[in-house]
């Protein structure tokens, strides 16, 4: 079992640059539990790794690996109806392999259980800006945001679209909708 029925497991999902992270720590700021992006701090802390394929490999592992056990965390630590916000999910990190690898996102629904996500919140994109991090172009973006989508809808969860709005109206609009 990924997360407890026990916590509300509400995810934040979307393209690069659609605004999550800012979200997320407006919440943070409000007193809400919240779980940061994992793949950045993975991908930060190998930057001085040369670019390739097995490395490329290596960090999807890791970032997976990270995202079921912060899943894990979140449910021996939260009781009965305890909100948590994640800035991505397990789907995601199954989307990105897909993406950057080449891997069957077929083979890994299996292991996911959507049902466990209390709610889905899928964010529109903003204008889009490289980070020094984020290395996806335009077009990558925008097939990353579609598939994300695609693959959240396909596994039966129920999404609900983010507007660009101002970040407080944007975490306002969520809270509204718990």
């Amino acid at each position: 079992m990924l997360i407890s029925c026990s916590m509300k497991a509400i995810i934040f999902t979307g393209g690069p640059s659609s605004g999550k992270t800012s979200v997320l720590e407006e919440l943070k700021k409000r007193g809400h539990k919240v779980s940061p992006e994992l793949a950045r701090s993975v991908i930060e802390a190998r930057l001085e790794k040369k670019a390739c394929d097995r490395e490329t490999l290596l960090r999807q592992l890791l970032i997976f690996k990270k995202q079921i056990a912060e899943e894990h965390k979140h449910e021996k630590l939260l009781g009965n109806n305890e909100l948590v916000f994640f800035d991505r999910s397990l789907i995601d990190s199954v989307v990105y392999s897909h993406i950057l690898l080449g891997f069957n996102i077929e083979d890994f629904f299996g292991l996911i259980e959507p049902e466990k996500y209390h709610k889905v919140f899928f964010f529109e994109r903003l204008e889009f800006k490289k980070d020094g991090i984020r290395i996806e172009s335009e077009e990558e973006a925008q097939l990353i945001h579609d598939a994300l989508y695609n693959s959240y809808k396909k596994l039966g969860c129920e999404v609900i679209m983010v507007p660009v709005i101002p970040i407080e109206k944007r975490a306002d609009f969520i809270l509204e909708r718990i």
